[in-house]
């Protein structure tokens, strides 16, 4: 009977060995699956990459004319109405105690007209160009053709009274010096040289 109760407590001792040992098996396993942390990988997702602004290319600077347009400062009847030749006849007509100094006032005034004339015309062929040169030269060419003839014709026709063709003499070259201020004023922007009526240049 004791023999039986011992080999009964071997097998029992036997068997909580081995479920001892299935146990410690497992819970290792079980420790080993528990202890391993798992690993999350987070993926950073790149970003993008910027699309770079285009760069506004420079507008082309328009390159400046080679042609100046001159645009006169002031009217040119009143500019011109400040020449001293008029003023200067008017005083020499006043003064004058005689026809003898009153012919001389008015071929001093045609003769100064005469003198813008030249100075005029010069001035504006200086400053046109193409058609309106062509032009100015064209008719100017035909008054200085037609002038003698245009002279005598004055003369003719007021032949007993040497006044008033020596004053219609001078309005005749007045005119024309009028005309070619004119242009070379609108084409320079400046008014020509004036003959002194003293001694020294007026402009």
């Amino acid at each position: 009977m004791k023999g039986f109760q011992r080999f009964l407590s071997l097998a029992i001792c036997a068997g909580l060995l081995l479920a001892a040992g299935a146990c410690s098996q497992l819970g290792e396993e079980t420790s080993s699956q528990v202890s391993t942390p798992s690993v999350s990988v987070v993926e950073s997702k790149a970003s993008p990459t910027p699309t770079p602004t285009p760069t506004p290319s420079p507008s082309p600077t328009p390159e400046a004319s080679s042609e100046v347009s001159v645009v006169p400062t002031g009217d040119f009847e009143e500019e011109f109405s400040k020449n001293p030749i008029d003023a200067k006849m008017e005083d020499d007509l006043l003064l004058a105690s005689s026809n003898t100094l009153i012919l001389q006032a008015y071929n001093s005034a045609a003769s100064r007209w005469e003198t813008v004339i030249n100075t005029a015309y010069a001035d504006a062929q200086a400053s046109m160009t193409g058609d309106s040169l062509a032009k100015l030269q064209e008719e100017q060419e035909a008054w200085e053709n037609d002038l003698d003839s245009q002279l005598q014709s004055i003369r003719d026709e007021n032949s007993e009274d040497s006044m008033t063709a020596a004053k219609l003499v001078v309005e005749y070259y007045r005119d024309r010096a009028k005309v070619l201020c004119e242009a070379a004023y609108e084409a320079s922007g400046e008014m020509p040289e004036f003959p002194s009526t003293d001694g020294e240049a007026v402009g």
